[in-house]
């Protein structure tokens, strides 16, 4: 019995949906973030890519939106870093 595939599993068309082909350029992330800081919804900011790199489009809305949840996520996490560094200086400060 042989276990290895003799076809193509996906039909190049469709390839690019493929998560491992959905790769968002460190480039393409800092231009994300620019936009969403001025105010960019997901929608506005994947249309602006879409107009500026025609070809290498492969994201989707999905991945658009992961990306700036996640860095949401961090400067969340960095805030609640600052406030609780703060908070140990204040009781540091009334200890002495």
């Amino acid at each position: 019995m042989n276990l290895e595939h003799n076809h193509e599993m996906v039909a190049p068309e469709h390839k690019m949906f493929l998560s491992s082909e959905r790769i968002i350029p460190q480039e393409i992330k800092d231009r994300i973030i620019v936009y969403h800081q001025a105010g960019c919804n997901v929608p506005t900011i994947r249309s602006i890519l879409k107009q500026e790199y025609k070809d290498l489009e492969t994201w989707i809305y999905n991945d658009i939106y992961n990306f700036i949840y996640q860095l949401n996520g961090k400067q969340e996490q960095r805030f609640f870093e600052a406030e609780e560094f703060i908070n140990i200086l204040k009781q540091l400060k009334r200890e002495i």
